[in-house]
């Protein structure tokens, strides 16, 4: 439980280098697109074990990944 929220907070820092990278114009934004969505899909992964190990019905890692998701959906086809 705890390697995958490590795992997922990397996720998140290589996002924020990439998209620090991209107003340099040395990272493309397809590439910031694509780190959003492995971040969102991290997310439900560490959600649904979350869900599974406290029994709960709903984690608010799903709110995390539906932001993810989207905004790298905005990116994607914004740029």
């Amino acid at each position: 439980m705890k390697r995958n929220r490590l795992i997922n907070y990397l996720l998140i820092i290589l996002c924020l280098i990439i998209l620090i990278l991209s107003f340099f114009n040395i990272v493309l934004l397809f590439f910031i697109s694509l780190a959003m969505v492995l971040i969102g899909i991290s997310s439900i992964i560490y959600a649904v074990q979350e869900m599974k190990e406290k029994d709960k019905p709903f984690s608010t890692w799903f709110l995390v990944a539906i932001v993810q998701l989207m905004a790298a959906a905005i990116v994607y086809y914004k740029y």
